[in-house]
C-alpha cells in the first residue's frame, strides 16, 4: 500500500506514547537470530509454545508498532467468537404502504441494508442478484409502485472511511468505503485508452455503468510500461480523480476504482431492472429517507453466505472491504444502528480484556489494518492466537489462515524452507512495514508467533529473508 510519508515520520512519536516503557532487559541469543541485521528497525516479535508457554523466541515483544493487515486476525477472530461461524448478514426489502389486488404498491420500496459486503461480490456473491430480486418482488404479486426505490443504510454510520486513513488510499478499489449497503465489493472498473507518451489518456467506459460517475482524467501517457495512475475521491461523491503516468499505446485498459455511493448504486439497479420484469415504478432511485418512514412487513430477505466463509476469503485474499464490515457488524453488538469505528473497537477490547487479554496499549482504528496509526505488540497477536486454540471455533479460524508457501497472499513466503505447508499465516504489508503472525505447526510442536517490523532501512526482499531465517530457526528450538 502506498503511505503518506509523514504518517511514518510521525509514528515513533505517537507509538512511544502509546506504549508501556519497560526496562532494558538482557537480549536473549538464538543461534544465528540477530535482530540488529536490520538497520535502524523497530522489531516486536514473539515466539510461543501453545502446550507449555515456553517462550521459545522473542525481541521487544511489548513493543507497539504499525502492524498492517495482520489486524485482520483480531478481527476476524472476534467475529467467529462473539457472532459465531454461522452467522449471515442479511439485506432485507421492505415497504411503507400496502399493496392492492391490482399489484400496485402504494409506497415506497426499501433495501435494507444489514452490512453485507458479499451483496454482488466477485469472490462470494451472486453477481445477478438484482434479477433474483425482480422476480421476488414479482412473485409478491407487485406489479406497480407508486412511491421510491430508497436505499437504506442506517445499519453503519455515515463515516464511511475509517478517520485515520490516508488521503491516497480514498477512492482505490483496495479501500473502498464502509457502507450498512454495499455492493459488487464497491468496486469498478475504468476503462482507459492511450496513445503516443506526453498525450492524456480517454476514458472509454465504466464497468459497471454507475449513473453519473463522472471521471477527471489528469494522467499522463508515459514512455515506459509501469501503471503508477493514482486514483482519488471521497465517500459517497460519483466524482473520481486520476493523476500519475500509465503506458502507451493501450487499449479498454482496465484502473480500479471505488464506487462513490454503493447504497445509491443498488437502488438505481433495481430501479432500472424493473421494468425488465413488468413492473413499474413511478419514482426514483434515492439514498434519502424518510423522516417518518413506518415499515410494513418484510417482503424478502437475503442472506449471505456463513461466516466462516468470508473469514476465509477476508484472510486468504487480506480483503480489506470484507474486513471492514466484518468490523463494523462487531459494533452491533452496543447498538441497533449506526454502528461506527469507535463502536467496534470498543466491542473488541470489551471482549479480549474479558478474556485475561491485557488491550490497555492497543490503537485499533479499523479492522483490516489500513490505518497507519494502528498500533500494539507482538504479545498481543500471540496472545490472541493462544486463545483461539483453546476456542470451540479453533478449526474453523485455524482454516482461515492460508498456508505459507501455498495459498493466497503467502503463497512465496517459507517456499524452498523447511516450513513451507506447515504454518498457517496472516501477513501484513505498507510502506516501511513488513509482519506476519499464525501458527507453526511441526510435528509434536505447536508454536503461536508474531513478527512485526516497522522503519526497515534495507529492501523488503531482504527483510522477508531474515524473517523466514529467525521463524526457521525457532521451529528447530
Amino acid at each position: 500500500m502506498k503511505h503518506n510519508i509523514l504518517h511514518l515520520l510521525i509514528l515513533p512519536i505517537l507509538l512511544s506514547a502509546l506504549c508501556h516503557v519497560h526496562a532494558a532487559a538482557p537480549r536473549r541469543t538464538y543461534g544465528h537470530f540477530d535482530p540488529d541485521s536490520i538497520t535502524g528497525a523497530r522489531i516486536s516479535l514473539l515466539v510461543k509454545d501453545i502446550n507449555t508457554g515456553r517462550i521459545v523466541m522473542e525481541e521487544n515483544p511489548d513493543l507497539c508498532v504499525t502492524p498492517a493487515s495482520v489486524t485482520k486476525i483480531i478481527t476476524t477472530a472476534t467475529a467467529l467468537e462473539l457472532l459465531g461461524p454461522d452467522f449471515r448478514f442479511q439485506t432485507r426489502i421492505a415497504h411503507d404502504g400496502s399493496i392492492d389486488s391490482t399489484g400496485t404498491l402504494h409506497g415506497n420500496l426499501y433495501i435494507i441494508g444489514g452490512g453485507d459486503p458479499t451483496l454482488g461480490s466477485a469472490y462470494l456473491g451472486d453477481r445477478n442478484f438484482i434479477n433474483d430480486w425482480c422476480r421476488k418482488l414479482r412473485a409478491a404479486g407487485i406489479r406497480h409502485i407508486t412511491g421510491n426505490i430508497i436505499a437504506d443504510p442506517r445499519c453503519y454510520d455515515r463515516c464511511a472511511i475509517p478517520i485515520s486513513w490516508c488521503w491516497e488510499d480514498m477512492g482505490t478499489h483496495y479501500a473502498p468505503g464502509v457502507y450498512g449497503l454495499s455492493v459488487y465489493d464497491n468496486t469498478c472498473a475504468i476503462l482507459l485508452e492511450s496513445g503516443a507518451p506526453g498525450t492524456r489518456p480517454r476514458v472509454i467506459g465504466i464497468y459497471p455503468n454507475i449513473p453519473g460517475m463522472a471521471i477527471e482524467c489528469n494522467a499522463r501517457v508515459l514512455p515506459r510500461y509501469n501503471d503508477s495512475i493514482y486514483i482519488f475521491g471521497t465517500p459517497r461523491e460519483k466524482k473520481r480523480y486520476l493523476e500519475g503516468g500509465m503506458p502507451p499505446n493501450r487499449n479498454r485498459y482496465p484502473v480500479r476504482c471505488d464506487i462513490g455511493n454503493p447504497p445509491l448504486y443498488v437502488a438505481e439497479s433495481l430501479h432500472s431492472q424493473l421494468s425488465t420484469y413488468g413492473i413499474h415504478c413511478d419514482g426514483r432511485p434515492t439514498d434519502t429517507i424518510p423522516v417518518h418512514a413506518q415499515l410494513a412487513d418484510t417482503l424478502f430477505t437475503c442472506s449471505s453466505p456463513a461466516l466462516a466463509e468470508i473469514i476465509r476469503t477476508t484472510n486468504f485474499k487480506s480483503n480489506n472491504m470484507y474486513a471492514e464490515h466484518i468490523f463494523r457488524q462487531l459494533g452491533l453488538k452496543l447498538t441497533e444502528r449506526n454502528s461506527s469505528c469507535a463502536h467496534s473497537s470498543a466491542v473488541i477490547r470489551g471482549y479480549w480484556e474479558a478474556r485475561g487479554i491485557d488491550f490497555s496499549v492497543v490503537r485499533l482504528d479499523d479492522g483490516s489494518g489500513l490505518s497507519p496509526q494502528n498500533a500494539y505488540s507482538a504479545r498481543l497477536l500471540t496472545d490472541i492466537l493462544c486463545a483461539m486454540k483453546q476456542s470451540p471455533n479453533a478449526d474453523t479460524f485455524l482454516r482461515s489462515l492460508p498456508i505459507a508457501g501455498k495459498d493466497g497472499t503467502v503463497a512465496g513466503f517459507l517456499r524452498g524452507t523447511p516450513l513451507e505447508g506447515k504454518v498457517h499465516v496472516k501477513s501484513g504489508s505498507m510502506s516501511n512495514v513488513q509482519c506476519y503472525a499464525g501458527y507453526i505447526e511441526d510435528g509434536n510442536k505447536q508454536y503461536a508467533f508474531a513478527v512485526m517490523v516497522n522503519f526497515y532501512g534495507q529492501e523488503r526482499k531482504e527483510i522477508r529473508r531474515a524473517i523466514t531465517a529467525w521463524l526457521t530457526e525457532a521451529a528447530e528450538l
